[in-house]
Formats: structure tokens, C-alpha cells, sequence
């Protein structure tokens, strides 16, 4: 992932939708999230669906999974020798 150059994969949120109301932050509960996605000194605009939960009175904790394509990015894949 030219990981020389670009040591880290950089993930910006940019806007957050909760799915539905919510009665309790610190049990997990749905999201659609709004993201910038960097990795190898590109970005992409991407959209997440994800499960969020209070941590802290500043902090939340969100998990989602995202497939991409390494050719997103200007990376070239590895091939089968």
C-alpha cells in the first residue's frame, strides 16, 4: 500500500446519522456515517453503516466494516507468481 510513502490509512468523519432514536447512547445503536477514506495518499468519499456506543461523556466508539478495492486507491494488487 506504497506504505513508505503513505505510513498511515486516514479516516475523517464528515457527517453522522443516527437510523432511528435512540433511548440509551451507551448500548450500541445504528448509524449511517458520511467519510473521507485516505490510504496511499488518495481519498475517497465513502458511507458507512455502522453500530455506535457512548464511551465517555466526549467519546463514542463506532465499528463498521468497508470492502474496497485496492485500484480505489492507486494501488495496484499483488498477483500470483
Amino acid at each position: 500500500l506504497k506504505a513508505d510513502d503513505f505510513p498511515q490509512i486516514k479516516l475523517e468523519l464528515r457527517q453522522v446519522t443516527r437510523k432511528h432514536e435512540v433511548n440509551n447512547e451507551w448500548d450500541w445503536y445504528p448509524l449511517e456515517a458520511k467519510a473521507l477514506l485516505t490510504i496511499a495518499g488518495v481519498t475517497n468519499v465513502i458511507t458507512l453503516d455502522a453500530l455506535s456506543k457512548k464511551v465517555d461523556e466526549n467519546s463514542y466508539r463506532l465499528r463498521s466494516v468497508y470492502p474496497l478495492r485496492m485500484t480505489q486507491f492507486g494501488v495496484t494488487p499483488p498477483t500470483a507468481m
